[in-house]
Formats: C-alpha cells, structure tokens, sequence
C-alpha cells in the first residue's frame, strides 16, 4: 500500500506528457535488466558505448536528473545482483569504510542530500560495477572492450582537434548540464578536443585511464602499439596538462612495473612510442601554450592556492566553508571552482573518507614498487596528477570509480591464487522482485587545465 501511494503521489505531480512515457520507460528498463543478467557481455560493452559517446547532459529529470552513464550503471548493478565476489580483501573493506564515513554524516545532518546523492548515484554505482562486472565478462575480454572503443574515442578526438569539428555539441538540450558543458574551449586560439566528455580535461584523463588496460590484453603487439599510440595523439589534441601527464605517467609505469601481458620487447617499444609522441608533439604544445598567454601559469596559480582550504577540512562531513550564494551559485570560502579532486573530497565528505582514499593511493603505489600491481591499479595510480589538479566532472568521475572497483577485483583475484582468472560464488538468480533506486543530481563548475 505505501508503494502504491507513493507512486500515485509521483503521478499526480508528473505532467500528462511524461506520465504517458511512464510505462513504456518502465519496459524497455525491464528489458534491459533481463538482457543484461542473460548477455552481461553484451551489457559492458553497452555501458562502455554510453561512456564514450553519450555526453552527460542525456539524462532524466524526475526530482533529481540523471545521466545516461549513471542510469545504466545503476541498471547493470541491480542486474548483476546477487553476484558476489568470491575474493574480499582490504581493498574491499577500505572502500566499505569510505563510504560508510561519507554517507554517514547526512543522518547527522553533517552534509547534505545533493552530496549524498552523488555517492548513492553517481560513485557508488560505478565502482559496484568495477567491482562485479569482471566475475561476469572475463579480464581479458574487458580490456580488450575499454581499449577498443577508447581507441574510437581517440581516433575522434585527433578528428576533433584537425577540423574543428565537435558533433556532440549539437546534440542540444534544455537543461543546466548542457549549458554548463555543451560548449568547446580554446587554448591559444586552438581548438582543444573534448569528444562526448564535455570537456578537455575529462576526455584526457578518461583517456589516460584506458591504456594501461590496453597494454595489457592480449592484442597482437603491432595492434597495442597503434592504440597507444592514437590515445597518446588523442591527449596531445586535448592540450590538458593534467592528461597528458597522466597518459605519459601511465604508460612509463606500465613499462616498468607493469606484470599483465608485458613482455621485454613490448616494454621498449610502448616507451619509444611515448618518446616519439614527445618529440613530434612539443613544439605544437609549447608553441600553443605561448600563445595563450598567462592563462596555463594562472590556473596552475589558481590550483597551488587552492591549499589553504586544507585546514578548513572537517573530521567528517562538509567544511563549514562551503555554502550556496543567494544566486545558487556554490562557494568554499572565496573560491568557487575547486579543481582538485582529492581537496574537494575532503572539504565535502570529510578528513576520514580523504585519508581512507589518500590510504588506498599509497597502497596502490606499494602494489606499483613491488609489481603487484594490475593494470587497473596502474592507471588509478597514474591519475594521481589528474586527482590533485582538476576536479571530477562528467563521465571521467564514474569511469574513475569503476576503475577503482576494477583495481579492488583484480587485486583481490591476483592475491587470491596469482592469476586472474574471474570466479564468482554463485551465478545471478531471476529477477524475482521490483528494485526501486534512488535519485541524484550533480552541480560541478567548468575548470581549466
């Protein structure tokens, strides 16, 4: 009877227009969830699709909005249940504190159900998916899928960057995400490359994610190679300082820690591949930055000041310097873009969740020294650039998260048995009753890198 009330409550507040879409939206979800648990293989490489080429102003409103790529993550977790992993170690229990400590503080009226439901949607989701969706698709089929269709994405972005040409940003709606970043940007009166990502800054560092999962498959030598090689020209076309010093961090520490799928003579050549890119991409690089001016040493001015809101950090919870200005306009003192991602995850969710996450970095980085490393974990650790200079925006923010919950899984399959090869306890059962999620809504602030 609640459930029938609530419903009847959503309907009397919905328009006729939307109330008709209700029930054939409530099919095709269904459907999805059926053919999701039946082809999961099927239902990565479409969550992959939406990641790539689907920009984050696609959502549903109904009392919060949400973007294709959160949706569709929700949906596969819900289908992927009850999958449980057969390996829990302390990458798991970490990331259970994490979001304890986050979540918690809204009971307590420490922080506020916009953030909250960034967890509950947007992370929370995403890294539940990297967690399981691997049980279910294979390692190496999984890598093979990211690098593929981010080797599209790159072969697009260098597209982008030599006709100045953007077709997403036709793909025009109404709402405050398309306003926010349905426009493309220009470095030293150069076009920089952003593909379906909504901005610069995201497409290079979603892209420098991918190619350490890259190295790692098992495409023939010659084919890795070449997508190394179209995701490094990729980065150069996006001119953000944070992705390309995280692809280039990534592929040198897949070089010389990396143990998935390395052999010597693949080693050199990806870090010659990295040398030649340099060379050939310098002179553009510099010569752009030049042109623009002050405008790379401001906002590297802009990010360093950015430290003194490190003290004004609670113990959990939001800092007492953050609020919304008359406007809606939000504000962290006098700062009104915070480009890094791990400030703005202390002064939102608190000091506990940022040491647990800063914790869970330095074992990653452990795991890197002494090659235990996967390659999701080398390319967690490759953002580290990126976490401390721009903040997590559009579809880079739920890629990230799945990534982590990938580094957690195989890790915890590798120091299971030493080959990562997935288990899982038992398979998914039917459907048997009606799953409800809950909504959420994002407000992030264009920065500049």
């Amino acid at each position: 009877m609640t459930a029938l009330a609530g419903f009847s409550a959503l309907s009397a507040k919905m328009s006729p227009e939307r109330l008709s879409l209700l029930f054939p939206a409530l099919g095709v979800l269904l459907v999805v969830l059926l053919a999701a648990r039946t082809r999961p293989r099927a239902a990565a490489g479409l969550w992959f699709v939406v990641i790539c080429f689907v920009p984050c102003w696609v959502q549903v409103t109904l009392k919060y909005s949400f973007p294709a790529a959160t949706i569709l993550s929700i949906l596969l977790v819900l289908a992927a249940f009850p999958t449980v992993p057969k390996d829990f170690g302390i990458g798991d229990w970490m990331m259970i504190g994490f979001f304890l400590f986050a979540i918690a503080p809204y009971l307590f009226g420490l922080n506020d159900r916009s953030s909250t439901m960034i967890l509950l949607t947007y992370w929370g989701p995403a890294y539940l998916l990297g967690r399981t969706m691997v049980l279910r698709t294979g390692v190496d089929w999984l890598y093979r899928c990211a690098a593929a269709l981010f080797t599209v994405v790159a072969v697009g972005a260098v597209i982008e960057f030599a006709f100045s040409w953007n077709p997403f940003v036709g793909i025009r709606l109404n709402n405050a995400l398309y306003q926010t970043w349905g426009t493309l940007q220009e470095r030293g009166g150069v076009l920089r490359a952003e593909g379906a990502f909504g901005h610069s800054i995201a497409l290079g560092a979603s892209i420098a994610l991918v190619i350490p999962l890259v190295i790692a498959s098992r495409f023939s030598l010659r084919t890795r190679a070449l997508m190394v090689l179209a995701m490094l020209a990729a980065e150069v076309a996006t001119f953000s300082r944070a992705g390309m010093v995280s692809a280039a961090l990534a592929v040198a520490l897949m070089a010389l820690f990396g143990r998935e799928g390395l052999s010597p003579r693949l080693r050199g050549l990806v870090l010659a591949v990295l040398v030649v890119v340099a060379i050939c991409a310098a002179p553009l690089v510099t010569g752009t930055y030049a042109k623009a001016g002050t405008e790379a040493s401001n906002s590297a001015d802009y990010r360093l000041s950015l430290t003194s809101l490190i003290p004004r950090i609670a113990l959990v919870g939001k800092s007492p310097d953050m609020y919304v200005s008359a406007n809606g306009t939000h504000y962290v003192g006098q700062f009104r873009s915070i480009d890094s991602a791990l400030i703005l995850l202390g002064l939102t969710y608190g000091l506990i969740p940022l040491l647990i996450m800063c914790a869970m970095l330095l074992g990653g980085v452990y795991l890197l020294v002494s090659r235990q490393a996967t390659a999701p974990t080398v390319a967690v650790v490759a953002q580290l650039p990126a976490f401390l200079s721009v903040a997590m925006i559009t579809q880079y923010q739920v890629l990230v998260w799945f990534m982590v919950g990938l580094a957690v899984c195989t890790q915890a399959m590798r120091n299971h048995d030493d080959h990562p090869v997935p288990t899982a306890i038992r398979r998914p059962a039917p459907l048997r009753r009606p799953v409800h999620a809950s909504s959420g809504s994002l407000v992030a602030s264009r920065g500049n890198d």
